[in-house]
């Protein structure tokens, strides 16, 4: 994907759904600390990975931002799903 404009939003929804899904297993019962330290193996590798340093700066401060507005909105689903159980 080279241009987030073009993005189909609900199909990329769709996408990362699916692979949450089957990443949740893997993860499940493992312990925060655990948790957090694969997630961020997993960021630090992806980082590794967009070698110019100018990039990685950028690709690192987008992702930082997805984040820090994906955690609120998470905590509100996840207190809507302890309401209904």
């Amino acid at each position: 994907m080279s241009d987030p404009e073009d993005i189909d939003v609900k199909a990329w929804q769709a996408e990362i759904e699916a692979i949450l899904e089957q990443i949740r297993p893997l993860l499940a019962g493992l312990g925060s600390v655990l948790q957090g330290a694969v997630l961020a193996e997993l960021v630090s590798m992806w980082l590794a990975g967009h070698l110019i340093e100018e990039q990685r700066r950028q690709v690192e401060a987008s992702f930082r931002d997805h984040y820090q507005n994906l955690v609120p909105i998470n905590i509100m689903r996840r207190e809507a799903r302890s309401r209904r159980k």
